[in-house]
């Protein structure tokens, strides 16, 4: 996960399709980030949100 264009604090949430929390992470912005979910093939949801935006993704993890 790059957060190389955030400048504050960003809550990390990914979650599988049932709406299960794989992980939960607060990270610091300007940086890169290698976040390791032990789950099989699947699609997941990864949330980030700061104090003044939000992002959400599909992603598929093979």
């Amino acid at each position: 996960m790059t957060l190389l264009l955030v400048d504050e604090i960003t809550d990390i949430k990914v979650v599988d399709v049932l709406g299960r929390t794989v992980l939960q992470k607060n990270l610091n912005g300007n940086d890169i980030y290698k976040l390791d979910v032990n789950i099989r093939s699947q699609i997941i949801i990864v949330y980030a949100k700061t104090n003044t935006a939000m992002l959400s993704r599909k992603v598929f993890v093979h």
